[in-house]
């Protein structure tokens, strides 16, 4: 096995044992705390998201692609971002009394303080981690990443149990960045601490700037929905919004978050080796596709059922908005790898462009929907929107300095949709059923039911449409087994 496809491996473990976690702190938290609760920390820390893209400043981005690391870059990397995180640190202490005031809720002020504190950790592992991810050592940063999810899990539940309300996710996070940090230094390569040097500030300063940019546009734009809600609606709307939300987020953010630890130093290392980077992008957009749209599609079919099945009753309100999340999430897969792809070949000055054109469109949008239609619905329908015109805009953007083979990528995308619809035809059944003949089943035991009939349909799909996944060698053993017993007898 290629050493891509065992760190892609590796990485697809950390992240679905993350969201296997996350899944069953969903599943308690859901019924521990209230929407608004939940909603009062997605403010907070939609907050943080922003100061933590300014804090990264693309240090971590630049270790990974740059192309002739020395001790001084690393060590310059190190201070950086030590500095910038100090830095990050005062300026939310700073502002929380105001943003207190804005939204006119006290509480709000003193969790972003104590957040706050995760700025102090972080510097002590993110550079370690870079250069982990840069060597492709995944296996090290599975153990980082399982042990801090499930000590910060086990710490959110038992403070939720014990009543601390919206805290026992504030403790959780601190907690989170805390065992990361411990772990990182016991797996770091060359030592997690580093004399300070700023030798080589220009040359991140420059790479850093404008992935910076590009990150903290993007950045803006996504806290800005739980920002405006907050405001407009209320705590309790944010926390119906981040739960629907949520759902897209489990493959839009975790697993493709997962892929693109991956992909990133992959793409970075075929460029380096003048290899066809075009080609590569689309296969892998298309692999992509043929697991995310059968599981967005899943989702839109059965929202209320999955809904309760996660996080239970109180949350029924959401499941309207499920759908149309899962069709941005849908959308989405057809541009997440382009900035990767520019990224790593050298082109972050496009990735700038790309999010300058597109997060103010999403801003204006969603000032629009909060002026005029004051409706979750809305919000969720600019995403959708927004993920739409983001193809064009990335793809225009891709062209200039990559060509797309428009013709491959409809023809491998063909197949991941047939693909679907072969998938979600047994779940397609099963809606129709309960909806025509009014069947009555719990509903606990439906959503896990069309999950399976899915994954049945998802197997028998490959052969039907012969898609390019059953000649990946990770299926050969799932490829033979189901030979010998099923198909090889057809």
């Amino acid at each position: 096995m290629t050493t891509v496809r065992r760190s892609l491996l590796l990485s697809l473990a950390e992240r679905y044992f993350g969201i296997l976690i996350q899944l069953i702190s969903f599943f308690v938290l859901a019924r521990l705390l209230t929407p608004a609760q939940i909603g009062l920390y997605s403010v907070a820390a939609a907050t943080i998201g922003l100061a933590q893209v300014v804090r990264d400043f693309g240090i971590g981005s630049y270790l990974i692609q740059e192309s002739d690391i020395t001790p001084e870059r690393v060590r310059t990397a190190f201070t950086l971002t030590g500095l910038i995180s100090l830095a990050s640190f005062l300026l939310l202490v700073g502002i929380a009394p105001w943003l207190a005031g804005f939204y006119d809720h006290a509480e709000l002020g003193l969790i972003l303080q104590v957040l706050a504190i995760n700025f102090l950790l972080i510097p002590f592992s993110s550079t370690a981690l870079a250069l982990l991810r840069r060597s492709m050592n995944f296996k090290a940063l599975f153990w980082i990443a399982t042990a801090a999810n499930l000590i910060s899990t086990v710490c959110a539940i038992g403070c939720a149990a014990a009543g601390f309300g919206a805290w026992s996710l504030v403790a959780s996070s601190i907690a989170n960045t805390l065992v990361t940090a411990l772990m990182a230094a016991w797996f770091a390569d060359g030592g997690f601490l580093h004399r300070p040097c700023l030798l080589e500030w220009r040359r991140i300063l420059h790479f850093g700037g404008q992935s910076t940019l590009a990150r903290t546009i993007s950045e803006i734009a996504l806290s800005f929905n739980d920002l405006v809600v907050g405001r407009v609606l209320g705590f309790a709307e944010v926390g119906l919004l981040s739960r629907a939300q949520g759902v897209m987020s489990l493959f839009h953010r975790d697993v493709m978050a997962a892929i693109r630890n991956v992909a990133y130093p992959a793409f970075a290392s075929s460029h380096r080796n003048n290899q066809p980077l075009d080609e590569i992008h689309t296969r892998s957009v298309s692999m992509v596709a043929a697991f995310a749209w059968p599981f967005y599609g899943l989702f839109a079919l059965f929202p209320t059922e999955a809904l309760r099945l996660m996080f239970g009753p109180q949350w029924d309100a959401a499941a309207a908005l499920v759908p149309i999340f899962c069709a941005a999430g849908a959308v989405a897969v057809l541009w997440s790898l382009v900035s990767t792809a520019l990224t790593a070949s050298g082109h972050v000055n496009l990735t700038v462009r790309i999010e300058l054109v597109i997060q103010p469109v999403r801003i204006a949008l969603l000032v629009a929907c909060a002026w005029v239609f004051r409706t979750l619905e809305s919000f969720a329908y600019v995403l959708l929107l927004t993920y739409v015109i983001q193809i064009a805009v990335t793809y225009t953007a891709k062209q200039t300095v990559m060509k797309t083979d428009f013709v491959a990528l409809r023809r491998e995308l063909s197949q991941s949709f047939r693909l679907s619809l072969v998938a979600l035809a047994p779940a397609c059944a099963l809606r129709a059923g309960l909806m025509v003949f009014d069947f009555k089943l719990p509903d606990l035991i439906v959503f896990p039911l069309a999950g399976l009939l899915t994954l049945a349909g998802w197997l028998t799909g490959l052969w039907v449409v012969q898609h390019r996944l059953l000649s990946d060698p990770m299926l050969e053993r799932p490829r033979a087994w189901l030979e010998k017993h099923f198909f090889a007898r057809s």
